[in-house]
């Protein structure tokens, strides 16, 4: 335990000197890391809990507000105030930090990451991935020092990411 935290603390900071804007690294920050003691408002916890718990299925706000039986516009405006986000981006975001840590283990290939972190499709996960992280999946795992393996698409099953260049 101690010792993934150490990694993840590498990784932090290898990374922390590749990207060019440094706040997109925080991510979701302390509201879903941290627990949900900091939300007020009983339906923000319980969105922040359906992230948190069902961000690898496909998630459509209006179900979430539907059945905290709530309007989508009086959830998004609370969500909104409580956590600075909204409900989209917050969940992108977790995605790509559960994503993050997936490609740190070396075990999976992106477009299995993609799916595990609830990417139906393949290029929107790079998409997303790049917009918060400023570089692409294989490009971080190349900065992490993992095993990373490729699409199946490209030809090559896997590489050790010194190896890339």
């Amino acid at each position: 335990r101690v010792r993934d935290e150490i990694d993840r603390e590498r990784v932090f900071h290898k990374v922390m000197n590749i990207t060019r804007d440094k706040d997109d690294l925080e991510l979701c920050g302390k509201v879903i890391y941290t627990g949900m003691e900091d939300v007020c408002n009983p339906h923000v916890a319980s969105a922040l809990a359906v992230i948190k718990f069902d961000y690898m299925k496909r998630i459509v706000f209006e179900e979430v507000a539907e059945k905290l039986g709530v309007s989508t516009s009086y959830l998004s405006r609370k969500f909104k105030k409580e956590t600075r986000q909204t409900f989209h981006t917050m969940l992108n975001r977790y995605r790509i930090q559960k994503a993050l840590e997936l490609i740190r283990t070396g075990r999976y290939r992106i477009y299995e990451i993609s799916e595990r972190t609830g990417f139906s499709d393949y290029k929107h996960f790079c998409q997303v991935f790049k917009k918060y992280m400023r570089l692409s999946p294989t490009k971080f795992a190349d900065a992490a020092n993992c095993v990373i393996f490729e699409n199946p698409d490209s030809g090559c099953d896997y590489k050790k990411a010194s190896d890339r260049k």
